[in-house]
């Protein structure tokens, strides 16, 4: 019977620990769920055009006074080495 009561009794700590264990890990979920969002929120606002055009000042660049588009007349491949080479000696 003493055995009996002292096993329940073991069991029953082993619950209380883990239920805290339980609770601490569940704390642990809500404060990183609380900063995943905080941080969300930090990434969306620095994806802002706004802020990106900030930084970009903040650092130097500027907005080009003109952009002209240079229609390519010809397409250009790469060069093999060795085909240029026969074809200099040609």
């Amino acid at each position: 019977m003493v055995a009996m009561i002292a096993i329940a009794v073991g069991l029953q700590a082993q619950r209380v620990v883990g239920q805290d264990a339980l609770e601490a890990v569940r704390a642990d979920m809500s404060e990183e769920s609380r900063r995943q969002s905080e941080l969300r929120a930090q990434v969306a606002e620095a994806e802002a055009p706004s802020q990106i055009l900030e930084s970009a000042a903040d650092i130097g660049m500027i907005e080009p006074a003109a952009v002209v588009a240079v229609p390519s007349s010809a397409v250009v491949s790469p060069v093999d080495p060795a085909n240029a080479a026969a074809e200099e000696r040609g």
